[in-house]
């Protein structure tokens, strides 16, 4: 029996600690310049002392950048309720919106029906083509030599089509 993945960080519940190498990472993937960790940190409700405590006690960005978020998953300073929403609201607080606004983009891209299923906590792109979908040989293991359009459409998998399709997935191609 497959085991089920962790909801992903976007998907608005609360964070903890274990969620600490998600946030870094969707931060580096929007381009998130660590130096400005400590503003970030006081409009994610860390105390002042507790930012100067990390300057201190880790002196380069970005250990302090990754003890800044540790912090704040841990709830330090009586952080009330850490949230992909918080980070999007401090981000924009410190002029950061570029970076809020690709980190909201890839929110509503995960975001799917209970009928859907999807790994938006990886770095992963949603969807990589890694030959034109033209050349994709028919699926060993699929019954009567189905593409991965086939398969797609016959799943349900409307996106998956949609992007086949747009990438130039041959539909005349006949099952065998």
């Amino acid at each position: 029996m497959a085991s089920q993945l962790a909801p992903s960080v976007l998907s608005g519940r609360t964070l903890s600690i274990q969620d600490l190498d998600d946030v870094i990472s969707l931060l580096e993937r929007h381009d998130y310049s660590k130096t400005s960790y400590r503003r970030l940190g006081l409009r994610l409700k860390l105390h002042h002392n507790t930012l100067e405590t990390i300057r201190k006690d880790h002196g380069d960005i970005h250990p302090c950048f990754t003890e800044c978020l540790a912090s704040w998953l841990r709830k330090a300073d009586r952080v009330k309720n850490p949230t992909i929403d918080a980070l999007i609201a401090a981000l924009r607080g410190i002029g950061e919106n570029a970076v809020a606004d690709g980190i909201n983009e890839e929110r509503k891209r995960c975001t799917m029906s209970e009928s859907e299923v999807s790994d938006c906590s990886s770095d992963r792109p949603m969807l990589a083509l890694a030959t034109p979908p033209t050349l994709l040989a028919p699926s060993k293991g699929e019954p009567y030599g189905a593409t991965s359009l086939h398969v797609a459409a016959r799943e349900g998998y409307d996106e998956v089509v949609q992007i086949l399709l747009s990438a130039g997935a041959d539909v005349n191609l006949i099952d065998t």
